[in-house]
């Protein structure tokens, strides 16, 4: 039967090597033992057994990695305003995304308003879906581990206008005038605002 079960965890990608793991046991013909990781990294595990005899097995090695440390928050990249094209969301990789320790960084998760979390994959760009209208809209942006850890997010607010501005022109009235300023023309726009009107009389040249 079984009498011990010696465990090494031999590091791969830096960390101290721990103490060998010897774990005496009553005499069993089975066993199923747990192994305590010491922290993150990539750790070859070796498992020797040792029967009542004296008997000693080969080695099963297997290497796990382990991760508990979540990656830092990317940073998001906008601008002031978006429009008329639909704004594509930018964002740069955490600065710690590779560290010897760490399974680094699959993934990368977007929330815009009151979503949910949406998966990009590896990519670091978003083109905003089409059925956010025009107005400013919450975004945050978090990194996913190889582990599968969600770290912090990075969060701003986008500002899209899709929208033309409304224009009108005020009533004029029929027939001759003496004021050459008889005419009135209005222009609003609720999102990114009026920057300048242009108009033109009789196909004339165009005026700011």
């Amino acid at each position: 039967g079984i009498k011990s079960v010696r465990i090494d965890l031999i590091p791969l990608s830096g960390q101290s090597d721990p103490p060998p793991s010897v774990r005496v046991l009553a005499p069993t013909t089975q066993s199923s033992e747990s192994v305590d990781f010491p922290g993150s990294g990539l750790w070859n595990v070796d498992v020797r057994v040792s029967d009542a005899i004296g008997n000693v097995s080969d080695a099963a090695t297997k290497v796990i990695g382990i991760d508990t440390d979540p990656p830092a928050k990317p940073n998001l990249e906008l601008v002031e305003w978006y429009g008329p094209e639909r704004p594509t969301i930018r964002w740069h990789p955490p600065a710690s995304s590779i560290s010897p320790i760490t399974s680094g960084v699959c993934d990368y998760e977007l929330r815009v308003g009151h979503g949910s979390w949406a998966t990009t994959g590896n990519q670091r760009a978003h083109i905003l879906d089409e059925s956010t209208g025009d107005g400013s809209h919450y975004v945050a942006v978090r990194a996913v581990s190889c582990g599968g850890l969600s770290g912090a997010s990075d969060e701003d607010y986008i500002a899209y206008d899709g929208s033309s501005p409304q224009i009108s022109a005020g009533s004029i009235g029929e027939g001759w005038k003496t004021d050459g300023d008889a005419g009135l023309l209005t222009a609003q726009d609720q999102e990114s605002g009026i920057e300048s009107i242009s108009y033109s009389v009789d196909s004339g040249p165009e005026q700011t």
